[in-house]
């Protein structure tokens, strides 16, 4: 085991446990090899000035998990364990938020240096993202919601219209100062906002009434969405709000009772009413025979542009609206009115839904991907063609043709849709989230990201621009450490304390590992205690490097 000796600075204290948590992640690390020497000894004459140079580095393996993935018209948002955000993709108008408007095919990071309420802040983590058609939002984990892009129908909410941002720039205009943001959704050229007292706040394109505001004129700063509705039509004046998905053209509520309301564009049926008529208020979709279950409430939902998919409590999926292509999952092309359930996935437990522009992703809780829809750029993963009728994906090899390879058999047909959800053959490990635009993100339960469909501007972050038909593994950049900079923004902060933490306490779990290196209480065991007392010798050498409070 490791012995550690009873004095250490602070400062050691802070590298053992920013090494620790490096450590924690790659599989087969021996934890008896590492010594205290090994992971604190470093020049004394290395520091870090005021300015953020002549850095002292240390550059371990450290990968953050997937939290979420975003994929809007042509670009591509990620949000990593750490709490920062990668982009990739069209950067017209500045919609990856990276300060400058060169497209990107390989992920870079949006800086968290934000003044005066431009960029995002140093020491506040992002815990939601949306990409939308040409713009951008992110929820902070403060309930501050920033957004950059294009803004010509006021979707970035900074009260004016054709607004271009292309760094993130806070949203302060309408929004109450007494109420914090917890869900946001970005659309075709729309945004929504759900706030912690249940309130829904909306701006941007109103043309088909997707605002929810009783009209159909553009609004350039959030506004909020009425609740005085009665007799099934408006959001109800006591129950809360609890979650919202943007689509092409129209908009979904949940509340905290499960019921869901939509608004907005209906010609396809895109917001499960049982007709084609617009609305412009929230309008409750039915609960029973004819619409979703009037016992399970719905826990995830996303808007395609045309079509809408729904996750209940029980894990199954229902979807409604446009089924060309087959984006629906019925093994059919035909509209759907009402939510229906998809039947090939019944009686399994699905965790994650996106509907896309015209195809859909979902995965069971086994990890296992599904993909139905359009298939015209690849966006479903299954390949070009359809492989010999004998291939075993388990085996990987018929003998005949691999079409994980790109081989496929002589004269086999093209796919150009799947009308029910098709496994994800070539997934290389358990999916957990998905995204889907015109393209498709994965993130998979082993910290990585991978991508296929539509590449035109690079927003698949493979380093190039070449449809994908299969998956491809997303280029996403090693963290560095420097000292005890977790989130690599170059400052020692509160919130590289947070991780540091965070980290520690993911090493509780690892019964197989015998590590005294952290335990500061003497009690033989790692445990939450010890990491808190890391935690505060941590806090106390914030003032020796450059803070951002």
């Amino acid at each position: 085991m490791i012995k550690i000796k009873s004095r250490w600075s602070a400062l050691s204290i802070l590298m053992i446990a920013v090494l620790l948590m490096a450590v924690a992640i790659p599989p087969g690390v021996n934890a008896q090899a590492l010594t205290p020497e090994d992971l604190v000894e470093l020049p004394a004459a290395q520091t870090l000035d005021h300015e953020g140079e002549d850095t002292a580095s240390i550059s371990p393996q450290v990968i953050y998990d997937i939290d979420k993935v975003s994929a809007g018209g042509h670009h591509s948002l990620v949000l990593r364990g750490n709490g920062s955000i990668y982009a990739f993709g069209r950067n017209s108008r500045g919609r990856l938020g990276i300060g400058d408007y060169t497209h990107r095919d390989e992920a870079v990071k949006i800086p968290r240096d934000g003044e005066d309420g431009e960029g995002l802040p140093h020491a506040i983590n992002a815990v939601d993202i949306c990409a939308g058609s040409s713009h951008s939002l992110v929820l902070l984990e403060n309930g501050d919601v920033y957004s950059f892009g294009y803004g010509n129908d006021g979707e970035l909410g900074h009260g004016s219209f054709g607004d271009v941002e292309n760094v993130p720039l806070r949203i302060e205009t309408n929004l109450p100062a007494d109420a914090d943001a917890v869900g946001i959704a970005a659309g075709g050229s729309h945004s929504l906002i759900v706030l912690d007292n249940g309130d829904v706040y909306s701006f941007g394109d109103n043309d088909d009434g997707q605002l929810g505001l009783g009209h159909s004129s553009e609004r350039n700063s959030p506004q909020k969405i009425p609740r005085e509705g009665e007799g099934g039509e408006g959001l109800p004046a006591h129950m809360d709000a609890v979650a919202v998905a943007a689509g092409g053209d129209h908009s979904l509520v949940l509340l905290e009772n499960g019921d869901l309301y939509s608004f907005g564009c209906n010609d396809n049926f895109q917001l499960g009413l049982g007709h084609s008529n617009n609305k412009e208020v929230p309008t409750k979709i039915s609960r029973g025979a004819d619409g979703l279950p009037a016992d399970v409430g719905v826990k995830k939902l996303s808007a395609g542009e045309e079509h809408s998919l729904v996750l209940l409590e029980n894990g199954e999926i229902y979807s409604f609206g446009y089924g060309m292509y087959g984006r629906l999952g019925h093994d059919s092309s035909r509209n759907e009115s009402v939510p229906r359930l998809v039947e090939e996935l019944e009686g399994r437990n699905m965790i994650s839904i996106s509907a896309g522009k015209e195809h859909s992703l979902v995965v069971e809780d086994d990890g296992t991907a599904y993909s139905f829809g359009r298939n015209n750029f690849g966006q479903l993963g299954v390949g070009e063609k359809e492989p010999c009728e004998d291939y075993d994906p388990e085996n990987g090899d018929c003998g005949i043709c691999d079409p994980l390879e790109g081989e496929y058999c002589e004269g086999a047909s093209e796919i150009g849709r799947e009308l029910s959800p098709r496994k994800i053959e070539a997934m290389p490990s358990k999916a957990s989230v998905v995204s889907a635009s015109s393209h498709s993100l994965v993130g998979m339960g082993d910290q990585t990201l991978y991508s296929f469909g539509l590449n035109n501007y690079g927003q698949l972050g493979v380093g190039h621009e070449d449809n994908l038909y299969l998956p491809e593994k997303v280029i996403l950049p090693e963290a560095e450490i420097v000292y005890g900079d977790v989130d690599g923004d170059r400052k020692v902060t509160v919130n590289d304390a947070v991780m540091v933490l965070r980290g520690i306490v993911g090493l509780i779990d690892l019964k197989d590992w015998q590590l005294e290196a952290g335990d500061v209480t003497g009690t033989g065991a790692l445990s939450v205690d010890d990491a808190i007392q890391i935690l505060r010798h941590v806090v106390e050498i914030i003032d020796t490097f450059p803070v951002e409070e």
